[in-house]
């Protein structure tokens, strides 16, 4: 989907979630229903029309990973400045499908025999990175010293998560995508 297309959609999807907030904040404070009294004044058909739509942005956003976690969303970042660079030891490697001829940046935890109790202790310092170039076909390998598992704390349990790699591709001029992430 065009990138701008995207951000026009999650910005009036986002917008409809504040409305259906602020509408129903004002129904149980004061017992008034802002959508309804809009619906009266000028169509019927326009109170349901709104609850529908709140209801699949709210549907939306709730199965979105970006939602909960925006820092691993999309991001303004100089991309020039992104040079070629693998990890110093670097012993594995991934393959990643990504758009032809683009930066990708990634990391992994560093290397451990033993899994580690959470992602902080896991990624250490942040020295097993890198940046790769995709080639024409889209392919980006990515070389790293070969991650550890680790923890990280749920609820009502750790989840432990396997050996992987996230990554990031500078897909156009002073953006950087989503995290992804690639296990091994």
């Amino acid at each position: 989907m065009n990138i701008m297309l995207s951000a026009w959609l999650e910005m009036i999807s986002l917008t409809l979630i504040v409305i259906g907030a602020l509408n129903w904040g004002l129904v149980g404070m004061f017992n008034f229903n802002f959508v309804q009294l809009l619906a009266e004044n000028t169509f019927a058909i326009l109170e349901p029309i709104v609850y529908v739509l709140v209801g699949v942005a709210g549907i939306v956003h709730i199965f979105s990973r970006d939602y909960y976690l925006p820092f691993l969303g999309k991001t303004v970042y100089p991309c020039g400045s992104l040079t070629p660079k693998t990890p110093q030891d670097a012993d594995t490697s991934a393959t990643v499908k990504v758009a032809p001829n683009v930066n990708v940046i990634y990391w992994a935890a560093e290397p451990n025999a033993q899994i580690v109790d959470n992602p902080w202790v896991a990624y250490s310092e942040y020295e097993n990175t890198g940046v790769a170039r995709s080639d024409e076909n889209g392919v980006a390998v990515l070389k790293v010293r070969t991650p550890t598992a680790y923890k990280v704390p749920k609820v009502m349990f750790d989840k432990t998560l396997k050996p992987h790699i996230h990554y990031r591709t500078c897909s156009m001029s002073g953006m950087l995508g989503r995290v992804e992430t690639v296990f091994l």
